[in-house]
């Protein structure tokens, strides 16, 4: 019988997964796009004709908000990580508290 961890002891969630490849995944679809509209812009930047249609200032303003999305992408990571961190911490805390009031009870993290 396998021992169980600290969160089934206790009818906790456990842990959620780490969510920077998910992330990463991410920025790296937002990169992409950023760099098509980029392109698609500085094509169409270039035809005389196309400076008269209103597209190529929406192309202009898509490019510019993709690539600081990733900017505010970067901020969520930072956020998860610091929110994960701080459960951690909390959980090390309680782990702590319950050595020392239950010091026969033994609790795998």
């Amino acid at each position: 019988m396998s021992e169980k961890t600290s969160e089934e002891i206790h009818g906790i969630t456990k842990q959620p997964k780490e969510q920077c490849p998910l992330i990463d995944d991410l920025i790296c679809k937002v990169t992409d796009e950023a760099k098509n509209v980029g392109i698609v812009y500085r094509d169409l930047k270039d035809i005389p004709e196309a400076e008269e249609n209103t597209s190529l200032n929406d192309l202009d303003w898509a490019d510019f908000n993709l690539r600081n999305l990733e900017a505010e992408i970067e901020t969520i990571r930072t956020n998860i990580v610091e929110l994960r961190n701080w459960g951690q911490e909390w959980k090390d805390f309680a782990l702590t508290i319950n050595e020392k009031h239950n010091p026969n009870q033994v609790i795998f993290e």
